[in-house]
Order: C-alpha cells, then structure tokens, then sequence
C-alpha cells in the first residue's frame, strides 16, 4: 500500500497537540510513529465512500498512541530483526484499540471520545458498528498477511480476552459488591490484555529472546494495569476537556471502578450502609454520583487508586530487568509517566 506524503505534516501536526509530557518520551521513535499514523491515514482515506468521513473523524482526535509506542519501543528489544515491518504492527494494535473503544462506546451510550463526538452519536449505530467491524476485518487482514504468526497469535489472544472482559464488565453493571479481586481481573483483559500483547508482539518481530519476551509481556500487564487504576482516578479529579469525556460518567452508567471499591472497604458502619445506598440506579442519576465522587476524593479512596497503581509500576519496572537497554530505559520512562499524567 502506498501512502501519501501529504499526510505526514498532519500527522506531525496531531502529535504536537495534546500529548500531555509525551512528546519527550517519544522522541526516539518519532520517525516510526509518524510512519505508523500515515498508514492509518491512508486506510482511513481508503474506506467505502459510506465510512471514509467516519474513518477520518477517528483521526481527528488521536489518543496518546501509547499501545503503538509500546510496539516500536518492544521492538527494539532484539536488535531490530524486523524493524522496518514495526510501524505496521504498531498501526495494527492502534487500530485494534480504535475498534474496540467504537464497540465500547456503543455499548455504553458514550456520546464523546476524546474530546469528540462518538461515531454512533453523529453518524448512528449502524454505521459505527460498520466501521468498528471494518477495523477488525483490516486488522485480521494484516496480521494473516504481513506478519508471523506467533505476531498474529498474540494480538487475536489479547482481542479475545478483551471481548471476554467486556462482557464480564457488562455483566456486572450497578453491582456494588463487586470483588476487587474480580475488578482487577476485568481490566486486565480490557486494558492490560492488549498492552501486553503490544509489547509481546513487538519483540518477536524484533528478533528478542524468549526470556525477554516474556519479560516484555509482563511489563505490558503491569503497566497496562497502572495506566487503566489512573484513569479510574482522573475519572474523578480531571475536567472534561483534559478526559475528553464527561467525568464521572462510569459511575453514573454503574461501573464501579477502583477508586470507588476501595471506599467500599474503608468505610464501616452506617457510612458504609449510606454509600451502598447511594450505588444505586436512582440515586446516581439524582446526585448520588456527585455525593460519591466526594467521597471518594475525601475519605482515602482516591489515593488507594492511585497507591495500586504505583504497585503496578513499580511491578512494570521490575519486569525489565534483562531487557537490552534501547527497549527497557524508554519503556521505564513511560512507566514514570503513567502516574504523573493528567488525562
């Protein structure tokens, strides 16, 4: 596939905004990452006429591409064996992510991403599910044709497990006595699943050991885990424009999320009966999330979120030991990072 030039200067425009403290951290694959968002430009400038101005929006509103770097920094774990294919594989686990959040939207009644309108919200569920399933098909299309099939094995797993938690997830809506046990296991399939797998992935393409694979692997999980407990705490301290979604809205569509579970356990007595009281339906729709949100942010469980997450990274960091410097220092940096971000 060839791509179109014009679209790096785009590219290189939508990097600079917005990254949030990334812009250093990245700057040793800037040139990968440019390649990978070109790639994804010119699939979305590519589409059916009836997609293409879906595809485009999804542009529009970037993220951090932190599953793409993943990719290009694992990459560089065994010397680059197959270096040149890592913006395509980097572009493949971003796009994957995409489909997966347009499905979640869906599910969730979102009406903005990332600061944006939600497919389904502008152009209906029809269509957003039309597009969602031409980003997998793409996705199935170059993992089969492109890459080994290990690449290939490890990023239907992480697909699968993420449906899996998806469903677990929506299984489990408004329930306030949700283990945390069983919480932290729904987000490592949702969130950490792919994390992994972005980092598996890319070390096998380039040319890693098996030690350092798995090393690899258990670096993704860890930091992918951290990443998904900081974003359940800006749930609760970031404005909308710095989420890109209205705040608070998990817990007013019944996903109780760490910050909120570990209140649950450091309340006792009647505190306790009156926030199970305020989980519910009615009450999160008139005021309760508001109430709860205060107390989250008041009575500890905010700052449990954000002490597991530093457990996670802590854990992340020490999954490096023995990973070849040019992969390990970056991805020990971008574990810093997840928990001094601020969206």
């Amino acid at each position: 596939m060839a791509l179109r030039s014009l679209a790096l200067p785009e590219v290189k425009a939508r990097q600079r905004d917005g990254n949030d403290g990334l812009e250093a951290l990245y700057r040793p694959i800037r040139p990968e990452l440019a390649r990978m968002e070109a790639i994804m430009d010119d699939v979305a400038r590519r589409t059916a006429p009836m997609i293409r101005p879906m595809a485009l929006h999804l542009l529009r509103g970037p993220g951090k591409r932190v599953r793409g770097a993943l990719v290009l920094f694992a990459s560089r774990a065994g010397g680059g064996r197959r270096s040149g294919d890592a913006a395509w594989l980097a572009a493949a686990t971003e796009m994957l992510h995409t489909a997966s959040l347009i499905h979640d939207d869906i599910v969730d009644s979102a009406s903005t991403r990332r600061g944006l309108p939600s497919l389904h919200s502008r152009w209906g569920t029809h269509r957003a599910v039309l597009m969602g399933d031409f980003l997998l098909a793409w996705n199935f299309s170059e993992l089969a044709g492109r890459f080994p099939v290990d690449v290939s094995r490890v990023l239907l797993r992480a697909a699968k497990l993420s449906c899996d938690g998806e469903i677990e997830e929506t299984g489990m809506a408004y329930r306030a006595d949700l283990p945390e046990p069983q919480y932290l296991r729904i987000i490592g399939k949702k969130t950490g699943a792919l994390m992994a797998a972005a980092c598996e992935s890319g070390a096998i393409l380039g040319g890693a050991s098996p030690a350092v694979r798995a090393s690899l692997r258990r670096y993704g999980e860890a930091f992918g885990m951290a990443f998904q407990l900081v974003d359940d705490a800006l749930d609760f301290t970031a404005g909308k424009s710095e989420m890109g979604k209205p705040v608070g809205r998990d817990m007013v569509d019944g996903r109780f999320t760490m910050p909120v579970l570990s209140l649950r356990r450091l309340l006792h007595g009647e505190e306790r009966r009156r926030l199970l009281g305020l989980l519910t339906p009615p009450s999160l729709s008139n005021g309760g999330a508001r109430k709860v949100g205060i107390l989250v942010r008041e009575r500890g469980g905010l700052a449990c979120a954000m002490e597991l997450a530093g457990t996670y990274v802590a854990r992340a960091r020490a999954s490096l030991r023995g990973v070849p410097p040019a992969a390990a220092e970056p991805l020990a940096a971008l574990a810093d990072y997840v928990v001094t971000r601020r969206r």
